[in-house]
């Protein structure tokens, strides 16, 4: 059932063209991170609003082939900048907030592509 939704989900006709609602959820979910780091935006809205969009990036994007590669960049890009912000490297503020609003947003799908993969591995 997830397959069929995954599939229907991921690429719609609107108006005789096709719209592929992962793409356009990244860019999104981008685009509102890097904004809202740099008008340092601490609303609620933007949170939550980044963890959808990151729910729905890693629901509709990620295919079972880039799942290793797209955990490891998740990871990476987590454990990088938790490092670089909990010891003091001195970054400017805007650049801390920009990477904090886009951990905010990748790891919801780094979630869920994680849970596809132990749901994968398991049904073997």
């Amino acid at each position: 059932m997830a397959k069929k939704f995954k599939s229907a989900m991921k690429e719609q006709k609107v108006a005789g063209k096709s719209v592929d609602f992962g793409k356009w959820a990244f860019l999104v979910g981008l685009f509102i991170a890097v904004i809202a780091g740099i008008f340092g935006s601490q609303a609620v809205w933007v949170t939550v609003a980044l963890m959808i969009l990151g729910l729905i990036v890693g629901a509709l994007n990620v295919t079972v082939r880039e799942t290793g590669t797209f955990l490891i960049a998740v990871v990476a890009l987590i454990i990088s900048s938790s490092v670089v912000m909990q010891f003091g490297i001195n970054l400017s503020g805007l650049l801390a907030l920009i990477l904090k609003y886009i951990i905010l947003f990748m790891a919801p799908a780094g979630l869920i592509v994680a849970l596809e993969a132990i749901y994968s591995l398991a049904r073997k």
